[in-house]
């Protein structure tokens, strides 16, 4: 989470206010974040362990598709303009450290 908060804002704070990767505000993905933490949390301490797991585990697989499909919002600007220029880098090589290493973990468990 913390290195999430991080990269959220280094990346909000050195990209354009119109930028074409980040659509909508930086105040409605706080708005958004936030709500998703406190749905979490009133899960977790709400409901019974099983369920809780269930929910929470699904909610999780659809927010990593949301995740890798981010960079599908920057695909007509990279078909428009015939360069991968407009995706960034640093997402890029933090989402493919990250299949290493769960791809990693999944070959040695």
């Amino acid at each position: 989470v913390v290195l999430g908060v991080y990269y959220f804002t280094t990346f909000t704070r050195h990209s354009p206010s119109k930028s074409p990767t980040l659509p909508g505000s930086v105040a409605r993905h706080l708005q958004v974040c936030l709500g998703i933490i406190t749905a979490v949390s009133a899960i977790a301490l709400r409901l019974p362990t099983e369920l809780a797991i269930r929910i929470l585990g699904t909610t999780g697989v659809v927010i990593c598709i949301g995740l890798f499909a981010s960079p599908l919002a920057a695909l007509k600007t990279v078909l428009k303009t015939k360069s991968a220029q407009s995706i960034p880098l640093p997402f890029a090589v933090a989402t493919a450290i990250n299949c290493f290493f769960w791809t990693t973990i999944g070959v040695l468990d």
